[in-house]
């Protein structure tokens, strides 16, 4: 049995019915979903989970309440949940109107999730991420930019696709935060008015203050000359990237290590 959590009931997964289903994928009302630790759904280990859904479901303009009695089983580091925030059935039958009652969805994550961290081959999408949306920094369950750009990269004989927004500032690779390290130790991510993905694990990274939030263009990225790169997966995972459009950069190994000291600061 794998135990999933609905609005403040747990159910076994094999009772989940095309109602919860329809909530989950529904593209009419947008359901957005998060990647979280397990510890996180109580708040502890540094970041409120509860919070976290909150906001996200009230920038969807859904009104959420109390995010509790979810009860994990015991749990290691590695574990993860996702949470899906979305529509009701009730408002989803109604049809499009305002005021939707939000409807949070918690599953583990199977333990094959992340990629694993090698040096990753990343090709400029045609497509632009819309930064003037007002969701334009969630992650939505159903995300058109993101699958089809992925897979163009993919079909290019890239990894993955480096996103650019509108203004042509980079946004985000695929789902993934962009982190980079300049040749004069600076260390900066896409600010969120980018397009940056937000996700606790982001959040953690910036925490210290050794890394800022700055605008940068693909140009600059190319241009410098020991400029290393990594990306931080919606799940915490990070990945060193190697080549953007057939340029390569910089090994990102330190980088990638300083990475992952500080998204998991959440966990201790």
């Amino acid at each position: 049995m794998t135990s999933v959590w609905i609005d403040g009931e747990v159910v076994d997964s094999r009772d989940l019915d095309d109602r919860t289903r329809v909530a989950i994928e529904s593209t009419w009302a947008p359901t957005a979903r998060l990647v979280l630790h397990p510890s996180w759904l109580s708040g502890a280990g540094g970041v409120d989970g509860p919070s976290w859904i909150k906001r996200v479901g009230e920038r969807l303009g859904y009104s959420v309440g109390d995010v509790k009695g979810f009860r994990p089983q015991p749990f290691k580091e590695s574990d993860r949940v996702v949470v899906f925030v979305g529509p009701r059935l009730e408002d989803l039958v109604a049809g499009p109107k305002t005021g939707l009652v939000a409807r949070v969805v918690v599953l583990p994550l199977p333990v094959e999730h992340g990629r694993s961290p090698d040096h990753l081959h990343l090709l400029t999408s045609p497509w632009r991420r819309n930064h003037h949306s007002p969701a334009c920094s969630l992650l939505l369950a159903s995300d058109a930019e993101y699958a089809i750009g992925h897979r163009e990269a993919v079909g290019r004989g890239g990894d993955e696709a480096l996103v650019l927004n509108l203004d042509g500032w980079v946004a985000s690779a695929g789902r993934d935060a962009v982190i980079i390290r300049w040749s004069d130790g600076r260390v900066t991510t896409p600010p969120l008015s980018d397009g940056a993905p937000a996700t606790p694990w982001r959040d953690l990274v910036l925490s210290d203050g050794e890394t800022v939030e700055r605008s940068v263009t693909l140009d600059e990225i190319q241009s410098d000359p020991d400029g290393e790169m990594v990306l931080l997966a919606e799940d915490g995972t990070v990945a060193q990237v190697a080549a953007i459009d057939h340029e390569n950069l910089s090994s990102a190994e330190h980088l990638a290590a300083f990475v992952r000291v500080r998204s998991r600061a959440g966990l201790d």
